[in-house]
């Protein structure tokens, strides 16, 4: 289990590459943190959360905007912490639901039960995040604090002085040193700030991505069962339908097995997520209503449009896991089940029952991921907005 080298199919070959970049995975099973993802998670923490904390908390002459910006980040930066750490501590659990999955699905491959149209959908899935929503971040976040960094430099490097330097990143307060009060401070913290935040965004995005992937693939595999399921009656010799029974029951187990391995790895990152994403949009709503400061509201804008983005896609996963796993039921039904000996009447009658019970992902055991529990949330921000309206209008 040392590495994923399995040619019939190679699963998630490009995000797994970007998990080992920042040491979301090592093919192990450990459940140790690895020294990677320990060091940016201290990186975070010490570099990023505590210096923020302490630029809120410290002086109380700051414009509202800067103070209202820094809280949003401190926000939005402990959600990526936990998630981060989150997946760190269910690393081994995610490695053997993608073992699981894999090895399924490399069965098929050899036995050519898999369909090229299939390969093709999961392969492409892999290749779009890895190859494109990934970089795409990593140039994203470049914008928002990269950007007006390497515009002070130009200035410094053309004029010869930099007057009213900018955020190294995000707003902070280093308490031993001032970052803003000499180019040549504030340059090596620039530095710093930027290699912390790449690391950030290629360990978060690399979780989400893989999450999406595995989600994907279960979903596919229920998917794959219930084709295979509705070709049931092409056996017609007793045997050719018994031994395509059994490894459609093997296989039905290893889709239920995969799934509780989803659920107890990614129930925390959720109830983070949620939260974050309620939040987020919460205190957003709230800045715009007394804050009118453009560059500021742009800047929480791209990170609502990233907390609402997630919280949708694994909502239509999660709807898309439910359908798929309730789908074997209907391809048994459709079937001649009826003139099939007793045994292998009971053996479909178990899948059915399986069946009937959706199964379902949940953020932190509280509400299934679904496209209607996004609406919840969503209207759950709104309703927190509105309380928060109102406080701050009666004083």
């Amino acid at each position: 289990m040392s590495s994923i080298n399995l040619p019939s199919f190679p699963m998630m070959v490009g995000t797994v590459r970007w998990c080992k970049l920042i040491g979301l995975w090592d093919g192990t099973g450990s459940a140790r943190y690895h020294p990677r993802t320990l060091t940016l998670l201290l990186a975070l923490i010490f570099w990023y959360i505590l210096p923020t904390c302490m630029f809120v908390l410290r002086r109380q002459d700051r414009p509202l905007t800067l103070v209202m910006k820094a809280v949003h980040e401190v926000m939005a930066m402990t959600a990526f912490v936990l998630r981060i750490s989150a997946h760190a501590l269910s690393r081994s659990t995610l490695e053997k639901c993608f073992y699981e999955v894999q090895g399924a699905l490399d069965e098929f491959a050899r036995n050519g039960q898999l369909s090229e149209d299939m390969r093709k959908h999961l392969e492409r899935a892999d290749v779009v995040l890895a190859r494109y929503y990934i970089p795409g971040n990593l140039f994203g976040i470049f914008l928002y604090g990269g950007l007006p960094g390497v515009l002070a430099i130009g200035r410094f490097v053309f004029t010869g002085y930099a007057e009213e330097l900018p955020a190294t990143v995000l707003e902070a307060d280093y308490v031993l040193f001032d970052h803003q009060s000499n180019f040549w401070i504030w340059l090596p913290t620039l530095i710093v700030s930027v290699a912390v935040q790449y690391g950030m965004i290629i360990g978060i995005t690399a979780n989400e991505t893989f999450c999406w992937n595995l989600i994907h693939h279960v979903s596919c595999l229920f998917k794959i069962v219930s084709a295979r399921v509705a070709r049931l009656d092409e056996f017609e010799e007793e045997e050719a339908y018994q031994q395509e029974l059994e490894a459609i029951l093997e296989t039905h187990l290893v889709c239920y097995r995969s799934v509780c391995y989803l659920e107890k790895a990614l129930y925390l990152q959720m109830a983070v997520l949620y939260s974050a994403c309620v939040a987020v949009t919460c205190f957003v709503l709230f800045v715009v209503s007394i804050v009118d400061d453009l560059f500021l509201l742009a800047m929480m804008a791209f990170v609502l449009n990233y907390h609402v983005f997630l919280i949708f896609s694994f909502s239509v996963l999660g709807s898309e896991l439910m359908d798929a796993s309730t789908s074997v039921a209907e391809a048994i039904y459709n079937i001649k089940w009826y003139n099939r000996s007793i045994s292998e009447q009971r053996c479909l009658q178990f899948m059915i029952y399986r069946s009937q019970n959706a199964i379902f992902i949940t953020a932190g055991k509280f509400f299934k991921l679904t496209r209607a529990t996004f609406m919840v949330a969503m209207k759950t921000a709104f309703s927190y907005f509105t309380i928060m309206q109102q406080l701050y209008a009666e004083e």
